[in-house]
């Protein structure tokens, strides 16, 4: 029989990372952890660090939606720490430096824990995809499925412990596992050791299972990548959004008190008014963006007291410019009657006999009756 083929030359620089059994990477020198017998029909490709495998669509979505729960909770806490960092530095100096740093640690790793969690949401969101299935899973399965079978059908020789003597026995699984989990270089080796001359046969099929295992990690960190490059660009957005919407609510509420400076503008000659009028504004504010430290019943009555302002401000101006209209037609009256000179009024008897100007005398006077 032909002597086995030489070993492909492997390139400098461009040997695959050893994975163990459970598909995460080795250290240099590590032992490879036995890799357990697989379903013949059910096998899977390696797992991908902290995403664990499920055997059912259940258990799937029950640990995204613990995965999901766990990275909300880690950003509620990430706020209330951020929200009690804020107030540690503007707070008095009574907050020591050392309690300051413990504050900012446990933040950072907050957040780094929140990254984790994120970078692995990405990559499970991606492996759920049909496009991976279709690409990776589906061809792996297939793959590791033939190389049982082929390697079902050879011969292995191994020595019995006990006689110390070279015996043949028919292939396994198991032995084509023990080359599957081995770097390049090592699975050569063993597998000479295990097949002999029918090595190569076994070969070829664990390199076609580490193309198929390198394509869906390069797969998985582009993915990754441009689902980061993707979320910047969102919050890059967002960021924008919310800036230019807080100018416009400035513009806005500028140009209405300069519209309406008797209704939403401060006035010096009437400061009970404009006491009023801040008090509104603040709460308002409240009800707007500053509710995080309220109780659920104080919201409720924040919520009800803005509804019932908000709706009896058109009507307060309408009767405020009824009002006004009243008290503008009684100043008219009042002025135009004010402004008016008594008339002439009339003489008892007919008319005054006319006068010529001169002083008559009392005889004068007696002429004067009517006979």
């Amino acid at each position: 029989m032909a002597a086995p083929p030489a070993a492909p030359a492997q390139p400098a620089g461009t040997e695959t990372p050893p994975r163990g059994p459970d598909g995460k990477f080795q250290k240099a020198g590590e032992k490879p952890a036995e890799l357990s017998k697989p379903a013949e029909a059910g096998a899977k490709p390696p797992e991908e660090p902290g995403v664990p495998r499920f055997q059912t669509p259940k258990e799937l979505r029950k640990w995204a939606e613990s995965q999901a729960k766990a990275v909300k909770d880690k950003e509620g806490e990430i706020a209330r720490l951020n929200e009690r960092l804020k107030a540690m530095e503007s707070a008095p100096p009574s907050v020591t430096a050392k309690e300051d740093a413990a504050v900012k640690e446990r933040v950072e790793t907050l957040q780094k824990q929140l990254d984790e969690r994120e970078n692995e949401l990405r990559t499970l969101r991606y492996e759920r995809s049909e496009e991976y299935k279709a690409k990776y899973e589906k061809p792996y399965v297939a793959a590791v499925k033939g190389a049982y079978e082929l390697v079902g059908q050879l011969i292995v020789k191994v020595v019995d412990p006990e006689t110390n003597e070279t015996k043949e026995r028919p292939a396994t699984q198991r032995d084509f596992d023990a080359v599957a989990v081995l770097p390049e270089g090592q699975a050569w080796r063993k597998a000479k050791e295990l097949f002999g001359e029918d090595a190569q046969i076994v070969y070829e099929q664990y390199r076609g299972l580490k193309r198929i295992e390198k394509d869906a990690r390069t797969a998985i960190e582009e993915h990754r990548q441009k689902a980061v490059e993707m979320e910047t660009s969102q919050t890059a957005a967002q960021a924008a959004q919310t800036e230019g919407l807080q100018r416009m609510w400035r513009t806005v509420n500028e140009a209405l008190a300069k519209q309406y400076p008797a209704w939403f503008a401060p006035d010096e000659a009437d400061p009970e008014g404009t006491a009023l009028l801040k008090k509104g504004f603040e709460m308002a504010d409240s009800f707007f963006s500053n509710r995080n430290g309220m109780t659920p019943q104080q919201k409720v009555i924040l919520d009800a007291r803005i509804r019932n302002q908000a709706a009896a401000f058109p009507r307060l101006v309408h009767q405020l410019k009824a009002k006004d209209a009243q008290i503008k037609q009684l100043q008219d009256e009042l002025k135009a009657y004010q402004e008016s000179t008594p008339g002439k009024g009339k003489r008892p008897g007919g008319e005054a006999p006319a006068d010529d100007g001169k002083v008559k005398g009392w005889e004068d006077a007696i002429d004067g009756l009517p006979e």
